[in-house]
């Protein structure tokens, strides 16, 4: 079995490989002395994820023609499962169903159906999207920013519509990026 987990269509990029991973972050390891050093390895950490980030898109890639052929062929055979005799691995099928509402019936609808059946009425509850509510006070905040006023927690709050005080709560992360 190989150690390669992603492999760069260019030739000058290198295979990415456990071992290779494992060795790097040792590496850092070793090296971990003082602030400025720590500043050193999270770039280079940061730079070692978004490569064996883009690697795994490309093994995906690469996977997708490969699996439906696989179907295919399995379908071809009446096979659920057969055994690579290289790695002495199993690949088989794993069906997974998904629900969504019908084509031109929108998820209000659905949910409206949905709350009728005793089985199903469950899973229906009234929510809100907080990825995209968070994505709206992070650009209220960014105003306030631009605006050269301090985004403090009580800014934050003032974000807030009066009515949903103690209702919503805003709780800012920091992340460090690097470019």
């Amino acid at each position: 079995m190989s150690d390669t987990i992603a492999t760069a269509p260019e030739a000058n990029e290198r295979p990415v490989s456990r071992n290779t991973l494992k060795h790097q972050i040792e590496d850092l390891r070793e090296r971990a002395e003082g602030e400025q050093t720590t500043l050193a390895q999270l770039v280079e950490l940061t730079q070692l994820k978004r490569d064996v980030e883009a690697g795994l898109l490309r093994v995906k890639k690469a996977i997708e023609p490969r699996e439906e052929e696989v179907l295919r062929i399995f379908a071809e055979r009446g096979e659920k499962s057969a055994r690579d005799a290289a790695s002495n691995k199993i690949a088989y099928i794993n069906r997974r169903v998904w629900c969504r509402p019908a084509e031109g019936v929108d998820k209000a609808a659905a949910a409206e159906a949905m709350l009728a059946d005793p089985d199903l009425s469950a899973f229906v509850e009234q929510g809100f999207n907080v990825t995209s509510l968070s994505a709206f006070f992070n650009e209220q905040a960014k105003e306030l920013e631009a605006e050269g006023r301090p985004v403090t927690d009580d800014a934050l709050i003032d974000l807030i519509p009066e009515p949903l005080r103690g209702v919503l709560a805003l709780a800012p992360t920091y992340k460090v990026g690097v470019r």
